[in-house]
């Protein structure tokens, strides 16, 4: 599929980008990244010096892993999406981790297949002739659930082995309790978790044809409770991913994890960080806590993309990490929504970097601004604020209103005056508390907006008993 992209007014096609006229101050390297991978690269931007139209093309990095870091309403999600819509047009697969249901609407609207996680069950325990190619598997996945440590995950892996060994058959959920109860140490972590076990001992949908037919694949997670099980059932679908991609390594495969934390510290994360350039699987990583990413990501990604982020010592982590002058973590610092900052690695070459005007197509997507005086400020899409309005029981009728009252006032309003059309449409303080921690705003944010809804309420009482005397 040819993609094409209006430069300057004029509309010109990517096969025809090489034979633009280069800056003559561009050097070679540049030139490489910029414009020899326009044909199988995938556009990312224009650049902030001489408006050079920018590609990305993993084959001309050590590997295709990308960081993604920035604030909340820095464009780093929105940015995600459109790499992702790119590479999908140029023929890549990608498989999403959504934690909050963010990338759903976006999913649905380009084609791709949306699976709600909550209703899957997995079979984790192998069959007794595949015990030995996959025990383990099984093991490490028990043990993140009930925070096992080595010596209690040795020894629940002696205790399953013998099962099979005697009784020549997996053991169902009764057998597994009568297990764990074998051993104090195990039963009293695992215990806690029984009634999470159920959902380990049958399969519910067959979600690994999902991860071999679909091209877009979003699993949303949302709907499951737990942080707990999120977190598991994740990690059971990421070490299916990373045990399928040595079968399925003819089409380029972009793994996308937003909020990466809840993953980053696991063992098959880190395989697939380590050995997925091998068989064309890439990780995208985002986040917008520079915290949540240790010498792993800086030592093996060849592509970050940073957007705007406040806090100085993140920035000068990046400074260390990354080897960046002062001057540049000075200006990521003020970065506008959808512009970022690239630093990539080539094949035996030093890393390049540059910043990006803004993300192409940023203008399309509709954003307000929500703000609590100087303490915070914030952006977010409007499809996302209605999904969360939804999800916390607002009505169709009340979100429409909410959303009129924000396109009046430019789409910038205040926290408190949404919080207090939601109070006066009726609605409790436990809902409000749940919205506004959804579309994360923070604690300390929260119960000052919650302190002033108090006190304009004892204020509104004390009017009316004056008016009733």
């Amino acid at each position: 599929m040819i993609q094409f992209y209006e430069i300057d007014k004029y509309i010109v096609f990517s096969k025809d980008l090489p034979r633009q006229v280069l800056p003559k101050q561009l050097s070679p390297d540049v030139t490489e990244v910029f414009f020899n991978s326009s044909k199988n690269g995938v556009f990312i931007g224009r650049s902030e010096h001489q408006n050079v139209p920018i590609f990305w093309n993993s084959r001309l990095y050590p590997n295709g892993h990308c960081c993604v870091l920035g604030m909340s309403g820095s464009g780093k999600t929105y940015f995600v999406k459109t790499f992702i819509t790119r590479a999908y047009f140029s023929g890549a697969k990608a498989i999403i981790f959504d934690w909050t249901g963010e990338y759903v609407p976006w999913v649905t609207d380009i084609k791709g297949k949306v699976l709600e996680m909550s209703i899957f069950s997995f079979d984790i325990f192998p069959e007794p002739e595949e015990i030995h190619e996959n025990l383990s598997n099984t093991v490490f996945i028990l043990s993140v659930l009930a925070e096992l440590d080595n010596d209690e995950t040795v020894a629940l892996h002696e205790l399953i082995y013998q099962y099979y060994m005697e009784k020549m058959k997996k053991p169902d959920l009764n057998e597994f309790i009568k297990i764990c109860k074998s051993d104090k140490r195990i039963n009293a972590k695992m215990s806690y978790h029984f009634e999470d076990l159920k959902r380990l001992f049958k399969n519910v949908g067959n979600i690994e044809e999902y991860l071999k037919s679909e091209k877009i694949l979003c699993l949303d997670f949302s709907m499951i409770e737990k942080e707990k099980q999120r977190i598991l059932f994740s990690h059971i679908v990421l070490n299916l991913v990373y045990q399928k991609m040595r079968f399925n390594n003819t089409i380029e495969t972009f793994i996308v994890i937003d909020e990466a934390w809840r993953l980053l510290r696991k063992k098959t994360l880190e395989n697939l960080i380590r050995e997925g350039r091998k068989y064309l699987h890439n990780l995208v990583l985002a986040s917008q806590n520079l915290a949540d990413f240790g010498d792993i990501v800086f030592s093996n990604f060849s592509s970050f993309f940073i957007f705007k982020l406040q806090s100085h010592s993140e920035r000068m982590l990046i400074a260390k990490s990354l080897l960046i002058d002062e001057e540049t973590i000075e200006k990521i610092g003020n970065l506008p929504r959808g512009k970022c900052f690239c630093n990539i690695s080539l094949v035996g070459k030093n890393a390049i970097s540059f910043f990006v005007k803004r993300v192409e197509g940023e203008d399309g997507i509709i954003w307000y601004t929500i703000k609590y005086g100087d303490a915070m400020e914030m952006q977010i899409e409007r499809e996302l604020l209605i999904r969360r309005l939804k999800e916390n029981g607002i009505k169709d009728n009340d979100i429409n209103d909410i959303l009129n009252y924000l396109d009046l006032h430019n789409r910038n309003v205040s926290i408190m005056e949404v919080a207090r059309k939601l109070v006066q449409k009726g609605y409790s303080l436990a809902q409000i508390i749940s919205l506004l921690r959804s579309i994360q705003i923070y604690d300390e944010v929260i119960v000052n907006v919650l302190a002033e809804l108090e006190e304009k309420e004892d204020n509104m009482n004390k009017v009316d008993i004056e008016l009733s005397d």
